[in-house]
């Protein structure tokens, strides 16, 4: 018995991927992997700066209240003692506002008159990234180590102005942070920072105004004197 052959009309014939068809999935997946990988940058970069804003908003805060923490020790002239004045008793506001000072809009002041190798309270311009004080040995650039750079991640500025001479003060705090910056590398640096103590050196008209070079944080309010009641 003769075994029939099967017709080539209904023989199924597997089939398959061109190498034209392999290149294409694998450039679409290369294309989909990419935008996948940038979404995921900008999403880090993004809570990075979110994160720092937040750290710069609670740093102002700080400085407002040591402010006023400042003026708590500014009692004199009083009802009980007209003629009687301990305005220089307030050190950080007297530092940058001298009493009888008529000029208005006083230029922003990097805030280290007291500041030595540590730290008081509430003098410090430098901060970490986590918000702490940071002592003068780390906010200063150190010439004899090339490779250290200033570890101060917010440098804070302070303008003051007389509302009611010798009787009520605007007090305005700028902290600002630089929108690129490497640690401890100098070399890593965006150039206008390398080899400078960035934080105070940038507290003069270069900063004011240079959203290309630096983010920015405002608060302000008032101060008044505290007179003995």
């Amino acid at each position: 018995m003769n075994a029939r052959l099967p017709s080539p009309r209904s023989t199924k014939r597997s089939r398959g991927y061109t190498a034209v068809e392999v290149l294409m999935g694998l450039t679409l997946l290369s294309i989909g992997a990419a935008a996948v990988i940038t979404m995921q940058r900008g999403a880090i970069q993004a809570n990075l700066d979110a994160r720092k804003m937040d750290m710069a908003n609670a740093i102002a805060r700080e400085w407002i209240e040591r402010l006023r923490r400042d003026a708590t020790r500014w009692t004199l002239p009083s009802a009980q003692n007209p003629g009687g004045n301990n305005y220089g008793n307030a050190l950080l506001l007297s530092s940058y506002l001298q009493w009888n000072n008529t000029n208005v809009n006083s230029a922003w002041s990097y805030p280290d008159a007291l500041l030595s190798g540590s730290v008081p309270d509430g003098v410090s311009p430098g901060f970490d990234i986590l918000g702490r004080d940071l002592v003068a040995a780390d906010i200063k650039y150190d010439s004899t180590n090339p490779t250290k750079l200033s570890s101060a991640q917010f440098c804070v500025n302070i303008r003051l102005n007389w509302l009611v001479v010798n009787q009520l003060i605007r007090a305005e705090v700028r902290v600002f942070w630089p929108r690129a910056r490497s640690y401890p590398d100098d070399q890593a640096v965006t150039p206008n920072y390398v080899g400078t103590d960035w934080c105070s050196a940038a507290n003069t008209s270069n900063v004011t105004g240079n959203t290309t070079d630096y983010h920015f944080v405002y608060a302000a309010t008032a101060i008044r004197q505290n007179p003995v009641q």
